[in-house]
């Protein structure tokens, strides 16, 4: 893969990029590939949904354990990224759902599910 300088990630008025990622952190963790940053970009576009699908069904039935099963595989997708905000919102539904706390994580699921559109958002333009 060919390193390549980042596209111009800038954002409108809404706020800036580090609020969603941290491009620098999330380009170091693939040794600068920009390229790469953003195919694995492109793969969370395409399957992040899934994971938020298993949490809205665990959450729908009151499977717990599987709420926290996916949140923790989407916490650890959106760590890639240096998401922070995405991250503490998946993490939060995780340990929630862990405490046994289905409002509780009812109502984290709706943080999460904000902040992963912002993050899809800004990760969208990584991938063009």
């Amino acid at each position: 893969m060919q390193k390549s300088d980042p596209p111009d990630l800038r954002l409108s008025a809404q706020g800036n990029l580090e609020n969603i990622f941290d491009h620098a952190q999330a380009l170091a963790r693939v040794e600068g590939d920009a390229e790469l940053l953003a195919e694995m970009a492109a793969l969370f576009l395409e399957s992040y949904v899934e994971q938020l699908s298993a949490i809205r069904a665990g959450l729908a039935c009151g499977d717990l354990q599987a709420v926290k099963n996916a949140a923790h595989s989407l916490k650890g997708a959106v760590g890639n990224f240096a998401a922070r905000e995405s991250y503490e919102a998946a993490q939060s539904v995780e340990e929630t759902a862990g405490r046994g706390d289905l409002t509780g994580a009812e109502r984290a699921y709706s943080g999460l599910d904000t902040a992963l559109e912002r993050l899809r958002g800004a990760l969208g333009r990584l991938t063009g």
